[in-house]
């Protein structure tokens, strides 16, 4: 509300408040902002809309305030109309669920929405350019605040318990990730008599976490890691026959009793370093025991169904085999995305549903439309 409340008075227009928008004087037609929350209780927004004078109905509805306020500033004329960057906005995403609209957004960014016209998207994804760049140089600001700070923090409060299991540090990365927009991202690597292990912040996912890989692995990210030899801790840790829902919520309320992120991560390394270092150590390559699956076809039918379940399908398709690994690797992408952490101070619970599908999209591209969609519906059934 603080983003649009400022956009609007930065415009220095005249303006006047009806019932259920503001209107923004125009000298040809006027133009109109609105908010709506349909989730219940207290809280952010859930959509942003913007459209002109005689239309009943948004012209664009979507999650940022910034991207209403930069399709006022056009209509306007206060904004130049510069041709969007493919790589930065995508137009018209498969996995739309309403098909009389038109996607317009950044995956890369979660930044998302939807125009009621075709003709309307090239000036949206004008706006969500231009939206995209105030984020980028916040991004930059918050990259000189921790550039100096996390490497310290981590000798600080994890130092110990690496040196105890013969790590010292060797290397760290402050700077932004690898991915298309460029998203703040500190690393410290640790080096042992044979593996490695990482500790991350990262902007991008809203997280931080530790990935161990043996002694020959590059220093590079793990959740983009080409070599695919960095794995998460807790992979090798056998968990109790639960359903995966109480799993999730074990593990929310286990991470959420620290102190600080780090503070977890130290227990993580206490916890499951003896029994991870042990397993990665056996593994004979990084896809042992996965079936070759369709990841995605996997995902979707697991969650067809829910909450209710799909066993019976799911069994049929993978086989008596191949279900428990199957399975396995659906459970393990649905515990991955519970522990993505979105801005709850600025988001709706719908909101980070989008967030989630956003990072999970960047984390593994080859998810499709319909896996993404079905996991972010999953984190906010579990969240709401």
């Amino acid at each position: 509300m603080q983003v649009l409340a400022t956009g609007l008075k930065d415009l220095e227009r005249p303006m006047f408040a009806a019932p259920d928008r503001i209107i923004v004087e125009n000298w040809a037609r006027h133009c109109w902002v609105a908010i709506d929350r349909s989730t219940r209780g207290a809280g952010p927004p859930d959509a942003y809309l913007v459209g002109m004078e005689d239309e009943g109905a948004g012209r664009y509805v979507g999650n940022t305030a910034e991207v209403v306020i930069e399709m006022v500033r056009e209509a306007l004329g206060q904004s130049t109309r510069t041709q969007p960057a493919e790589d930065d906005v995508q137009i018209g995403f498969p996995g739309l669920h309403n098909i009389r609209a038109t996607y317009v957004g950044s995956w890369q960014w979660n930044v998302h929405g939807e125009v009621s016209h075709e003709d309307l998207a090239q000036r949206a994804a004008r706006a969500t350019l231009r939206a995209i760049d105030a984020k980028k140089t916040a991004d930059e600001q918050e990259l000189l605040a921790v550039r100096t700070d996390f490497a310290a923090e981590v000798e600080q409060t994890v130092g110990s318990a690496l040196s105890e299991r013969g790590l010292v540090l060797d290397e760290m990365f402050d700077g932004l990730d690898d991915g298309a927009s460029g998203r703040p991202l500190s690393i410290v690597y640790y080096r042992g008599s044979d593996c490695r292990l990482q500790i991350y912040r990262s902007s991008r996912e809203g997280e931080t976490n530790c990935m161990i890989a043996p002694l020959h692995a590059p220093n590079e990210y793990g959740l983009r890691s080409r070599s695919k030899l960095w794995q998460f801790l807790g992979r090798f840790v056998a968990r109790p026959e639960l359903p995966l829902e109480e799993s999730v919520r074990a593990a929310r309320r286990e991470h959420d009793s620290h102190e600080t992120p780090l503070h977890w991560v130290r227990s993580i390394i206490e916890e499951h370093f003896d029994v991870a270092h042990a397993g990665m150590l056996e593994r004979s390559d990084a896809d042992s025991g996965v079936p070759t699956v369709d990841v995605s076809e996997a995902i979707t039918l697991y969650l067809e169904h829910y909450p209710g379940r799909n066993d019976a399908e799911f069994s049929a398709r993978y086989g008596a085999d191949d279900t428990p690994a199957a399975e396995q690797l659906v459970r393990e992408l649905l515990a991955e995305a519970m522990t993505v952490q979105p801005d709850w101070t600025r988001m709706s619970l719908n909101d980070a549903g989008d967030h989630v599908q956003s990072v999970m999209h960047e984390r593994h591209p080859e998810l499709s439309a319909e896996a993404l969609a079905s996991i972010g519906n999953y984190y906010t059934y579990l969240m709401r």
